[in-house]
């Protein structure tokens, strides 16, 4: 029975490693239990007399360590340089376009909050349609979006559709900075990216996110927000820009 105890805490433990949800309490809870286990195990091993061996009751042990890892292994995870951690895959179907919407909303936005870095240089009028889907239901979870794109895509529809976008998001407390990749970083930058503080992911361009057949991946999260913020050093605010009727940029 300690075992099955064991492996359902363990369960109970992965999950809250996946969302990040480490209570103090739950898990100061579950080291306790599994103590307590582990010492009447030991106590039924010794037969209450400490002169016997009792092999069978190896199991108990196998699942007192488990709940005890399950307890514990959070604080390993916590310690973990948040650089040095990546963030889990999801995969998209080509085939569900509308249902992936909702699933980069759950699975994707809802696992980052405050500052969002997002590199797509082919970001557009869709792009920020996109966007502004993903954001529906999460608000409350970002303070402020920084967005780099080569700015090939701009005219005066996106123009538009950008100060709208913005107003509705600053209405909500969220601020937003969008500029353009400096001409030689735009031919050899082709890779996109969002990230927070604490996770990046590999991302398809926002305009076909939700229809490109393309894993949305994690990544070194420290590499690509030094990358970012080099790359935001070098680019011009979208503001400044003088933009035509046909969206070229000079």
């Amino acid at each position: 029975m300690l075992l099955v105890f064991a492996v359902v805490v363990l369960a109970i433990g992965i999950v809250w490693i996946v969302q990040r949800q480490f209570s103090k309490i739950e898990r100061a809870i579950m080291a306790i239990a599994a103590a307590s286990f582990l010492l009447l195990t030991m106590i039924l091993e010794f037969n209450f007399t400490f002169g016997g061996f009792i092999s069978e009751y190896y199991t108990y042990y196998i699942g007192a360590l488990l709940a005890l890892f399950a307890a514990f292994y959070p604080y390993a995870w916590a310690a973990k340089p948040q650089s040095a951690r990546r963030a889990q895959p999801i995969e998209i179907n080509p085939d569900t376009p509308y249902t992936n919407m909702t699933l980069l909303s759950n699975r994707l936005m809802k696992r980052l909050q405050g500052v969002i870095r997002i590199l797509d240089p082919h970001f557009d009028a869709q792009g920020i349609e996109n966007l502004s889907r993903l954001l529906k239901g999460n608000e409350e979870r970002y303070r402020s979006f920084m967005v780099l794109a080569n700015g090939e895509r701009f005219g005066r529809e996106f123009g538009r559709a950008y100060l709208d976008f913005k107003r509705e998001l600053e209405a909500e407390g969220i601020t937003i900075e969008l500029k353009v990749l400096k001409r030689e970083d735009a031919i050899t930058q082709h890779e996109r990216l969002i990230m927070d503080e604490n996770v990046a992911y590999k991302i398809p361009p926002l305009n076909i996110i939700n229809r490109k057949s393309e894993h949305i991946v994690g990544v070194n999260s420290g590499e690509a927000r030094r990358r970012f913020d080099e790359l935001w050093g070098r680019a011009t605010k979208y503001e400044n820009l003088n933009i035509n009727a046909e969206g070229a940029t000079h």
